[in-house]
């Protein structure tokens, strides 16, 4: 999210992109900050972290643009009542307006003329010149995604304009505030002209140049946390965070006056923890140092690597929970925006980049919810939710419910469980421990028998927490076929096997006490150690409609695609060329290997098609979990505990 509150206009031709050592065709135009009114100072400081309070008490006090420099943190704490975290923030986005302010044209201008320049590899935008103070850009696999999304749209747009037919004219990517909505605006801009499929770009608040009919097809306006001009015929982008509702809510209801042309709306999602170990690795980052922000602000970039201390400590996550009413969190809908809430609750996206529901920043946040719940006897009806599912929901109260299990499982109890093989019932006995933590790969924090272990931090899949010396926990509230990774669990059952002699291994699936829930379980596990074996097995003994496709996978890839290579008509390929006409002959054999090159494109495709559909078969990927549980000796179960109803304080800690 742009915090730099300003009117500014960039055009840029993609004709122009090479030519460094020029002056680029653009006309910007600045505001200084301090010409700002009253209410421009309040939208401003709604987009900060505390931004709700912040702006109330600078609309309040009657602060305009001019008074913003003036302001002291001495005068904030005494006069104004702020916190500390709270002066900080504002403190250093005014430091940010001033340098803003100075240097804004110089910036873009050094940006635009080094772009060519840029190095780029698959994960980083390098800048020789950074264009809002990222000078290395880590290039998320969302970042990608939208460009194409953006490319898509374009080509929609030129099609079916002319037609009048429905199209998407404009793209709203929200997200939670510091995820990186803003450093892929540097990103978009070098992509989209380094290909050049648009004729220009702009960014602006308030205007931009007049319509030129002949390149309003090729054409972006790009638009970053500041209301756009909702009257352009631009294809227009615009980034917002959860609390930018004034900012996008006449943009999302589409172009005035012209009902085909919808808006439609992407969530980009918080970053993944493979992300962060991505990110650390690039930048030589130690990994260790991120675990704590992580385990209390979540996926959030700007908190995960944040230098100033004040900025990301617990107490700032303390001071958003203290606004909060639990309550509220348990009624949220997709329908809903969490204006306070979205430090506290983060967007859930699925692979289309579309929101399906919500779910807590962290383990932090999970945690104090949940002792809030329990200190002031919040009566929570997991029983109705269960009955009823809401989706957006679902991963509130599953995490809910996973803590309630934790703590129960530690308690130590006889369980009933359902062997998932035999379908017979056997009996689980946990003996009371105190409840351990580990944070390990390897799991060396594991060390004594009959112990609950939890993990530290929620970035490994498949396991939720482990009783020594051989059972498994994974705590769902939801039903139906899911998949779990194997890697995790085969490297957990060899730290087991290293504290005992134990040879069997249980998994134990734990879900809600509602009837009929324990048929509808079952897990398949994927990124399987001896795939290749198994996927042989699986082909040669298939009888499915898909088996003669299967049976090309029983080739070494590179094998079969060298085999393939050789029935490639060359001369088709050359005749096909030469009707081009082309006069050059180095040209003309240029064109030839081209083909040939996509043809070989082709079969590598097809391969990898056929064996994407091989795994995520049911069939395949039962088959494949039964091999895995004879060789690692695992067997699965199922274990009904009811879910927390009645909750009490917790015990009082020295």
């Amino acid at each position: 999210m742009n915090n730099n509150y300003q009117t500014t206009e960039t055009t840029t031709t993609a004709s122009s992109i090479g030519t460094s050592n020029a002056q680029p065709p653009i006309t910007q135009h600045q505001r200084d900050f301090r010409t700002w009114t009253i209410d421009e100072v309040y939208n401003w400081a709604m987009n900060l972290d505390f931004g709700v309070k912040i702006a109330n008490i600078l609309k309040q006090y009657g602060f305009c643009g001019k008074y913003l420099e003036t302001i002291t943190h001495e005068q904030l704490t005494k006069s104004y009542n702020m916190l500390g975290p709270e002066c900080a923030t504002l403190l250093s986005a005014i430091n940010k307006l001033k340098e803003t302010t100075q240097e804004g044209v110089e910036n873009f201008t050094q940006f635009w003329l080094t772009l060519p320049q840029a190095n780029s590899t698959h994960d980083t935008l390098t800048l020789l010149y950074p264009l809002n103070s990222f000078k290395s850009i880590y290039v998320r696999n969302c970042y990608r995604d939208f460009l194409e999304i953006i490319k898509e749209y374009l080509k929609m747009k030129e099609v079916n304009e002319p037609k009048m037919v429905n199209f998407t004219a404009r793209l709203n990517i929200s997200g939670d505030a510091g995820i990186g909505k803003s450093t892929f605006a540097p990103y978009l801009i070098y992509e989209l002209q380094k290909g050049n499929p648009t004729s220009s770009i702009h960014t602006s608040l308030r205007d931009i140049p007049p319509m030129d009919s002949s390149q309003k097809l090729k054409t972006i306006y790009f638009v970053d946390g500041i209301k756009p001009l909702l009257t352009t015929l631009f294809f227009t982008v615009l980034t917002t965070s959860p609390s930018d509702k004034e900012i996008y809510k006449d943009f999302r209801k589409g172009a005035p006056g012209a009902p085909n042309k919808r808006t439609e709306v992407r969530y980009m999602p918080g970053w993944s923890w493979s992300e962060i170990e991505t990110f650390c690795s690039i930048n030589d980052i130690n990994i260790e140092s991120i675990k704590e922000n992580y385990y209390i602000w979540g996926g959030i970039a700007r908190y995960l690597f944040q230098q100033d201390i004040s900025l990301s400590s617990p107490s700032c996550m303390d001071e958003a929970l203290n606004n909060v009413d639990v309550r509220d969190l348990l009624r949220l809908s997709l329908l809903q925006n969490p204006d306070i809430t979205h430090k506290v609750v983060h967007y859930t996206v699925n692979e289309k980049y579309e929101l399906i529901g919500y779910h807590f920043a962290s383990d932090y946040v999970s945690m104090k919810v949940y002792y809030t719940i329990e200190s002031q006897t919040i009566p929570i009806s997991f029983a109705e939710f269960l009955k009823n599912p809401d989706v957006a929901k679902s991963a509130l109260y599953g995490k809910l419910y996973e803590l309630g299990v934790h703590k129960q499982l530690a308690t130590g109890e006889v369980y009933l469980t359902q062997n998932k093989t035999t379908k017979s019932w056997e009996s689980l006995t946990i003996l009371k421990s105190n409840s351990k933590t580990f944070d390990d790969k390897q799991f060396k924090d594991i060390e004594e028998n009959n112990t609950y272990y939890v993990p530290k931090y929620s970035t490994m899949a498949s396991i939720d927490s482990v009783y020594t010396p051989n059972i498994m926990f994974q705590i769902t509230i939801s039903t139906g076929h899911r998949s779990l990774p194997a890697t995790t669990i085969v490297n957990m059952i060899n730290r087991l096997r290293s504290l005992s002699n134990q040879q069997n291994f249980q998994l134990v699936c734990i879900c809600p006490k509602i009837q009929g829930y324990e048929e509808k379980i079952q897990y398949c596990l994927t990124d399987l150690p001896e795939f290749r074996q198994w996927e042989i097995s699986f082909i040669t003994q298939s009888t499915s409609n898909n088996s003669d496709n299967y049976h090309i996978l029983l080739q070494n890839k590179m094998d079969y695609i060298n085999d393939q290579v050789k029935n490639i008509d060359i001369k088709k390929i050359e005749g096909e060329v030469k009707k081009k006409n082309y006069i050059e002959p180095e040209k003309t054999k240029s064109k030839i290997d081209k083909k040939i090159e996509e043809e070989k494109k082709k079969i590598e495709k097809n391969y990898n098609t056929i064996h994407a559909n091989l795994t995520s078969d049911r069939k395949f990927q039962e088959f494949a979990t039964t091999q895995f549980e004879i060789q690692y000796q695992l067997t699965q179960y199922v274990c009904q505990i009811p879910p927390p109803t009645n909750l009490h304080p917790p015990p009082a800690t020295k």
